[in-house]
Protein backbone atom coordinates (compact mmCIF):
# COMPACT_ATOMS: atom_id res chain seq x y z
CA UNK A 1 0.00 0.00 0.00
CA UNK A 2 1.53 3.13 -1.08
CA UNK A 3 2.03 6.55 1.19
CA UNK A 4 3.85 9.25 0.65
CA UNK A 5 7.43 8.74 1.91
CA UNK A 6 7.61 12.51 2.60
CA UNK A 7 5.06 11.90 5.20
CA UNK A 8 5.83 11.87 8.91
CA UNK A 9 5.45 8.87 10.45
CA UNK A 10 2.38 9.98 12.56
CA UNK A 11 0.72 11.83 9.14
CA UNK A 12 1.20 8.06 7.20
CA UNK A 13 -0.38 6.16 10.04
CA UNK A 14 -3.15 8.78 10.61
CA UNK A 15 -3.49 8.34 6.87
CA UNK A 16 -3.59 4.76 6.94
CA UNK A 17 -5.72 4.39 9.66
CA UNK A 18 -8.89 6.41 7.79
CA UNK A 19 -7.99 4.48 4.46
CA UNK A 20 -8.47 1.21 6.33
CA UNK A 21 -11.73 2.57 8.09
CA UNK A 22 -12.91 3.59 4.79
CA UNK A 23 -12.01 0.16 3.49
CA UNK A 24 -14.30 -1.36 6.06
CA UNK A 25 -17.17 1.01 6.03
CA UNK A 26 -17.85 0.01 2.34
CA UNK A 27 -17.90 -3.85 3.15
CA UNK A 28 -19.86 -3.78 6.46
CA UNK A 29 -19.41 -6.99 8.44
CA UNK A 30 -15.83 -7.47 7.30
CA UNK A 31 -14.67 -5.29 10.56
CA UNK A 32 -16.56 -8.29 12.56
CA UNK A 33 -14.80 -11.43 10.75
CA UNK A 34 -11.20 -9.81 11.26
CA UNK A 35 -11.84 -9.26 14.61
CA UNK A 36 -12.18 -12.97 14.56
CA UNK A 37 -9.12 -13.51 12.78
CA UNK A 38 -6.23 -12.73 11.44
CA UNK A 39 -6.25 -11.56 7.39
CA UNK A 40 -3.50 -13.62 5.94
CA UNK A 41 -2.81 -12.99 2.10
CA UNK A 42 -1.04 -10.41 0.30
CA UNK A 43 -3.59 -7.40 0.11
CA UNK A 44 -3.43 -7.60 4.30
CA UNK A 45 0.48 -8.06 4.29
CA UNK A 46 0.87 -4.88 2.22
CA UNK A 47 -1.43 -2.91 4.10
CA UNK A 48 0.46 -4.68 7.62
CA UNK A 49 4.09 -3.64 6.06
CA UNK A 50 2.95 -0.24 5.14
CA UNK A 51 1.65 0.24 9.07
CA UNK A 52 4.95 -1.54 10.36
CA UNK A 53 6.96 0.72 8.18
CA UNK A 54 5.81 4.09 9.74
CA UNK A 55 6.55 2.40 12.35
CA UNK A 56 9.77 2.54 12.01
CA UNK A 57 10.05 5.40 10.37
CA UNK A 58 9.04 6.58 13.97
CA UNK A 59 11.67 4.72 15.62
CA UNK A 60 9.75 1.92 17.01
CA UNK A 61 11.44 -1.50 17.17
CA UNK A 62 10.84 -4.91 18.41
CA UNK A 63 7.96 -5.53 20.48
CA UNK A 64 6.98 -2.13 21.35
CA UNK A 65 6.63 -1.58 17.78
CA UNK A 66 4.59 -5.09 17.60
CA UNK A 67 2.04 -3.74 20.77
CA UNK A 68 1.66 -0.06 18.63
CA UNK A 69 1.02 -2.03 15.51
CA UNK A 70 -1.45 -3.96 17.27
CA UNK A 71 -3.28 -1.49 19.20
CA UNK A 72 -3.67 1.03 16.20
CA UNK A 73 -5.05 -2.12 13.94
CA UNK A 74 -6.94 -3.03 16.31
CA UNK A 75 -8.87 0.32 17.27
CA UNK A 76 -9.65 0.47 13.65
CA UNK A 77 -11.06 -2.53 13.10
CA UNK A 78 -12.99 -2.55 16.83
CA UNK A 79 -14.24 0.83 16.28
CA UNK A 80 -16.28 -0.38 12.81
CA UNK A 81 -16.98 -3.76 14.17
CA UNK A 82 -19.00 -1.95 16.75
CA UNK A 83 -21.48 -1.73 13.65
CA UNK A 84 -21.21 -4.40 11.90
CA UNK A 85 -24.12 -6.56 13.51
CA UNK A 86 -27.01 -4.16 13.13
CA UNK A 87 -28.56 -3.98 16.27
CA UNK A 88 -30.22 -0.31 15.67
CA UNK A 89 -27.88 1.31 18.54
CA UNK A 90 -26.74 3.80 15.18
CA UNK A 91 -30.39 4.55 13.80
CA UNK A 92 -31.50 5.56 17.47
CA UNK A 93 -28.55 7.80 17.61
CA UNK A 94 -29.26 9.57 14.13
CA UNK A 95 -32.86 9.79 14.41
CA UNK A 96 -33.59 13.14 16.62
CA UNK A 97 -36.58 12.35 17.98
CA UNK A 98 -34.74 8.99 19.42
CA UNK A 99 -31.55 10.62 20.41
CA UNK A 100 -33.95 13.49 22.04
CA UNK A 101 -35.55 10.34 24.30
CA UNK A 102 -32.26 8.80 25.32
CA UNK A 103 -30.75 12.69 26.60
CA UNK A 104 -33.66 13.07 28.00
CA UNK A 105 -33.19 9.88 29.62
CA UNK A 106 -29.87 10.93 31.06
CA UNK A 107 -30.76 13.72 32.12
CA UNK A 108 -33.55 12.46 34.25
CA UNK A 109 -30.94 10.16 36.39
CA UNK A 110 -30.69 10.69 40.35
CA UNK A 111 -27.70 12.99 39.68
CA UNK A 112 -26.84 11.63 42.89
CA UNK A 113 -26.95 7.77 41.97
CA UNK A 114 -24.95 8.46 38.42
CA UNK A 115 -23.26 11.90 38.39
CA UNK A 116 -21.27 10.55 35.18
CA UNK A 117 -24.29 9.69 33.24
CA UNK A 118 -26.56 12.63 34.26
CA UNK A 119 -23.49 15.52 33.71
CA UNK A 120 -22.37 13.69 30.27
CA UNK A 121 -25.16 10.91 28.78
CA UNK A 122 -25.64 13.96 26.07
CA UNK A 123 -22.09 13.64 25.22
CA UNK A 124 -21.40 10.04 25.52
CA UNK A 125 -24.62 9.08 23.87
CA UNK A 126 -24.10 11.01 20.34
CA UNK A 127 -23.99 10.00 16.59
CA UNK A 128 -20.70 12.16 15.66
CA UNK A 129 -18.54 8.90 14.68
CA UNK A 130 -15.72 10.50 12.15
CA UNK A 131 -15.08 13.01 15.36
CA UNK A 132 -14.84 9.86 17.57
CA UNK A 133 -12.91 8.00 15.38
CA UNK A 134 -10.43 10.74 14.84
CA UNK A 135 -10.36 11.74 18.54
CA UNK A 136 -9.83 8.26 19.48
CA UNK A 137 -6.69 7.71 16.74
CA UNK A 138 -5.54 11.05 17.68
CA UNK A 139 -5.14 9.71 21.41
CA UNK A 140 -3.42 6.83 20.30
CA UNK A 141 -0.97 8.77 17.84
CA UNK A 142 -0.07 11.18 21.27
CA UNK A 143 0.46 8.36 23.08
CA UNK A 144 3.04 7.02 20.30
CA UNK A 145 4.86 10.50 19.94
CA UNK A 146 5.31 10.45 23.83
CA UNK A 147 6.89 7.19 24.06
CA UNK A 148 8.66 7.45 20.25
CA UNK A 149 12.51 6.71 20.58
CA UNK A 150 14.18 10.60 20.93
CA UNK A 151 16.80 8.65 17.44
CA UNK A 152 14.82 9.89 14.45
CA UNK A 153 13.70 6.63 12.62
CA UNK A 154 15.03 6.70 8.79
CA UNK A 155 12.46 8.86 7.15
CA UNK A 156 13.17 11.66 9.96
CA UNK A 157 17.39 11.54 9.03
CA UNK A 158 16.66 11.49 5.18
CA UNK A 159 16.93 7.92 4.70
CA UNK A 160 14.47 5.92 2.64
CA UNK A 161 12.36 3.51 4.73
CA UNK A 162 13.24 0.14 5.30
CA UNK A 163 11.80 -2.24 2.58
Amino acid sequence: MHVDPDLGWRAQLELLAHRLRSVLQAHPGTAAVLAGRDPLGENSDRLADAFARALLTAGFTGPEAGHAWYALLHYVIGFEATFAAHCGNLDRATDDRSLAEVHDRFAALDAGRFPGLHALGRYIWSPVLDERFSYGLGLLLDGLAARAPATPGPAESGDPPPR
